[in-house]
């Protein structure tokens, strides 16, 4: 009888450590803060919406207590590695919301929400007049305004 259930057994444990790599597929680089290298990230929420930006909600463990003023405002990147090696998927932006979730002696759960650079732009007023401009000229003229990158505003192709 236990040779049966050794046989039935084995395939079961052969998907298991061909599905099991053993390696993180979700990262969260956040350059100039020494402490993020060790950040592991727990679960994930991301929102693309069409019109508005896309919000990614992290929720990461770190073996230290971390300062909010380290990671608040940086600028940072969300990645989903496929297990396949193909490219990552990449969310780049900054940290709009840092907060400590829980403490124990081990780790601190932490939550941070990643955004595109254009998400500080609701925190400015301005007001300007454009005239005889056509609308990707005026966005231009606003995202240089607010010294945001170029490479943040090319177009790419989105997956469906």
């Amino acid at each position: 009888m236990a040779e049966g259930f050794d046989e039935l057994k084995a395939p079961g444990a052969r998907a298991l450590n061909e599905l099991t790599t053993g390696r993180q597929a979700y990262f969260l680089e956040v350059p100039g803060t020494a402490s993020a290298a060790a950040l592991s990230v727990v679960s994930f929420e991301a929102v693309e919406r069409m019109g508005a930006p896309y919000v990614v909600t992290i929720q990461l463990t770190h073996p230290l207590a971390l300062s909010r003023a380290d990671y608040l405002g940086r600028e940072a990147t969300f990645l989903i590695a496929p297990a396949n090696g193909g490219e990552p998927r990449k969310f780049a932006g900054c940290i709009t919301h840092f907060r400590q979730t829980r403490q124990t002696r081990d780790f601190g759960g932490y939550e941070s929400v990643v955004g595109p650079l254009v998400a500080r732009l609701p925190l400015t007023r301005a007001s300007r007049i454009y005239q005889q401009q056509t609308a990707p000229q005026i966005i231009e003229a606003i995202l240089r305004r607010h010294d945001l990158p170029p490479r943040q505003n090319r177009c790419r192709p989105y997956r469906i």
